[in-house]
């Protein structure tokens, strides 16, 4: 699952480190489910430990099934905030605040693009 974190019409994109599968490229944050987990759960521990903060879950927003090279993906996004927290990064590259509108021009996995283009129809309403 990951976190579609927003302030108004930006989002919270992130870089994969250079050494994990899908090295470089941007996603939304995320994670695992752990064994007893809800969703909002598992996201909310996720975000604690990968970027430092207090992930308020607000909203569902859709699932992605996506099929790489080794494995199957199955990814559900919740829209989420942070409150006026910094994002300190530990697992990423590089995190930063994009428009809405420009999420396309990041190399985003492949498994997030449905995720982009349906930010792009529903936040630019």
């Amino acid at each position: 699952m990951c976190a579609v974190i927003h302030q108004e019409r930006m989002v919270l994109a992130c870089q994969r480190g250079p050494h994990r599968p899908l090295a470089n490229l941007w996603e939304f944050p995320g994670g695992k489910i752990e064994s007893e987990e809800t969703e909002e759960i598992a996201l909310i521990r996720e975000i604690k430990e990968e970027l430092h903060c207090d992930l308020n879950v607000e909203s569902y927003l859709m699932t992605v099934k996506h099929e790489y090279d080794d494995f199957i993906m199955l990814l559900s996004a919740y829209l989420c905030t942070i409150g006026d927290q910094k994002p300190m990064i530990s697992v990423h590259r590089e995190c930063r605040w994009v428009d809405v509108m420009e999420l396309n021009l990041l190399d985003f996995a492949q498994g997030d693009i449905p995720v982009v283009s349906y930010l792009e129809t529903l936040l630019n309403k």
